[in-house]
């Protein structure tokens, strides 16, 4: 039989699980928002560029920069989102497993009780 302490050390390491995911997603989500940032920075630094240089260079140049930027950002932020969904979706799991657990502590410490009355 599994005893109330054992049930408790497994807890923590779940706890310790949940916080090290939420500590991930809250990462993933300041990448985000520093790499929005960056990407608008970026695109305004080859608008400038094509305004500055226009007539000089070929135009095309400065579009198709823009358009394989906006193509790598798509592409990069939908593997963050991607990322932070199977994270949510693990801590789901996580969340139950500290439930069932909790549940089990919960008749462990019954049934402890209730053996220590006999």
């Amino acid at each position: 039989m599994v005893t109330w302490q054992e049930l408790h050390e497994e807890e923590r390491e779940w706890v310790a699980k949940v916080e090290n995911n939420e500590f991930v997603q809250w990462k993933i989500e300041e990448i985000k928002e520093e790499y929005a940032d960056h990407f608008g920075r970026s695109l305004r630094f080859i608008q400038r560029l094509e305004e500055q240089f226009h007539g000089h260079h070929h135009p095309h140049i400065y579009h198709q920069a823009m358009e394989e930027m906006i193509h790598h950002s798509r592409d990069m932020v939908y593997d963050l989102e991607y990322m932070q969904e199977n994270l949510k979706r693990e801590n789901v799991r996580f969340r139950q497993e500290l439930d069932d657990i909790s549940h089990h502590k919960r008749i462990v410490s019954y049934q402890e009780e209730r053996g220590s009355r006999l």
